[in-house]
C-alpha cells in the first residue's frame, strides 16, 4: 500500500509556470501540457500575481534565476499569501550552477527542485512529489457522515447541513464586513469549529481553528474561511448525492409529509 501511494500521480492540474527565460519556459510548458495539465505562463512575478488573482491555480513551477528575476524572493512572497494559495505545491527550477542551490530553494519554500536541463519524466516526478506533499486537505470525515445518515434521512440531513453552513456563513460575512475584536474571533472560531466538526467537515473545521490560533491577524484569516465554507457546501451536497446512489434504502427513507415513524 505504501509503495502504491508513493507512486500515485496527480490528476491534470492547473499549473502556474513563472520563468523569465522564454525558451526554457516554452519547453517546460509543452512538457506539462503533454501530460494533460492546463498551464498559465508568466515571465515575471507581476504576471504571476495576475494569474493568481483570476485563476484557480493548483500548482506552481518557478524559475529561480534569469534576467534579474529573483525566484527565491518570489517563492518567499508566495508562501506569505493566504491559504489555500500559500499551501500549493511549488517546484523550483534551478541551473545547478549556484552553490547550495537546493538548500536555498527549500528554505525559500520550494517543495522540489528541478535542475536544467531535465527530461519530461523528471518534471513529472518532481511535480508528483510536490503534489503528494501538498495534497489538498480532506474535506469530510467519512465515519461521522455515515453516523449522521443512521439518524437522518436525506431531507433531514440536507436541512442540518444547510443550517450549519448558513449560520457560519452569516458570522463570517459579518466579520468580513465589520471586523471584530481578537476575543470575538477566538470565541466565534471555537464555536464554528465545533459546529463544522459536528457535521463531519474536516478542512472547514481546521480553517476555523486557524482563525482561533491566528486571531491577531483579524480579517486576514476571514477570507480563507469564506472559501472553506463554499467548498464545504459543495462537498456536503456531493456526499449526500453519492450516499443516495449507493444506498437506495437510505435515499427512500424520508418520511412522507403527514406520516409518523
Amino acid at each position: 500500500m505504501a509503495e502504491q501511494e508513493a507512486e500515485e500521480q496527480p490528476p491534470p492540474l492547473v499549473v502556474l509556470l513563472v520563468d523569465p527565460l522564454a525558451g526554457p519556459r516554452s519547453v517546460t510548458q509543452r512538457m506539462l501540457e503533454a501530460d494533460g495539465h492546463k498551464v498559465h505562463v508568466g515571465g515575471d512575478w507581476a504576471a504571476a500575481e495576475r494569474h493568481l488573482l483570476h485563476q484557480q491555480i493548483e500548482a506552481v513551477l518557478i524559475g529561480l534565476t534569469g534576467f534579474g528575476f529573483d525566484g527565491l524572493k518570489a517563492v518567499k512572497e508566495f508562501r506569505k499569501r493566504l491559504p489555500p494559495q500559500c499551501d500549493l505545491p511549488v517546484v523550483g527550477i534551478g541551473t545547478g550552477q549556484q552553490r547550495s542551490e537546493d538548500r536555498h530553494a527549500f528554505d525559500a519554500g520550494c517543495d522540489q527542485l528541478l535542475v536544467r536541463p531535465f527530461e519530461p519524466e523528471m518534471l513529472r516526478e518532481a511535480l508528483a512529489r510536490a503534489w503528494r506533499l501538498r495534497r489538498p486537505p480532506q474535506q469530510l470525515d467519512d465515519e461521522k457522515r455515515a453516523a449522521l445518515r443512521t439518524v437522518h434521512g436525506p431531507a433531514a440531513l440536507a436541512a442540518l447541513d444547510d443550517a450549519v453552513i448558513a449560520e457560519q456563513a452569516a458570522i463570517v460575512a459579518r466579520f468580513y464586513e465589520h471586523g471584530a475584536t481578537t476575543e470575538e474571533y477566538v470565541a466565534a472560531g471555537t464555536a464554528m469549529a465545533a459546529a463544522l466538526d459536528g457535521i463531519g467537515l474536516v478542512a472547514a473545521r481546521d480553517t476555523a481553528e486557524r482563525l482561533v490560533t491566528h486571531s491577531a491577524e483579524g480579517r486576514r484569516r476571514v477570507y480563507p474561511l469564506m472559501s472553506a465554507l463554499i467548498k464545504a457546501r459543495v462537498a456536503l451536497r456531493g456526499d449526500r448525492m453519492i450516499a443516495a446512489r449507493q444506498d437506495p434504502i437510505w435515499a427512500a427513507s424520508d418520511t412522507t409529509p403527514g406520516e409518523t415513524q
